[in-house]
């Protein structure tokens, strides 16, 4: 008997930045619209940097950033996925459009 594989939680188009503020890691719920902006980014700094944009950020780090949506370095570093290396090669931009991105949609 096989089981259903089930579903990675997302908000599809919401804003999932309102309550707590909490995450419980890659697979909490996140703000798929800010997702494809971090996506965007991500793709941006790999061509720069001649690489796989994975090797920027997995898929699971852009969806933690979504749900704990950082706001300072120290926040960014809980992220799932980021160490200091990343942090002082990625941070900027990422807290950036992060920034940008929670002023657009309050």
């Amino acid at each position: 008997m096989l089981r259903q594989p089930q579903r990675k939680p997302g908000v599809a188009g919401g804003h999932s930045f309102g309550g707590s503020g909490t995450a419980s890691g890659p697979d909490a719920a996140y703000d798929q619209d800010l997702f494809e902006r971090l996506r965007g980014l991500r793709k941006q700094l790999a061509v720069e940097g001649g690489l796989a944009p994975y090797m920027v950020f997995g898929d699971a780090s852009l969806r933690d950033m979504c749900a704990r949506m950082p706001e300072t370095e120290d926040e960014f570093m809980d992220v799932s996925g980021v160490g200091m290396k990343k942090l002082e090669k990625y941070g900027k931009a990422f807290l950036d459009e992060i920034a940008v991105y929670r002023s657009e949609v309050q």
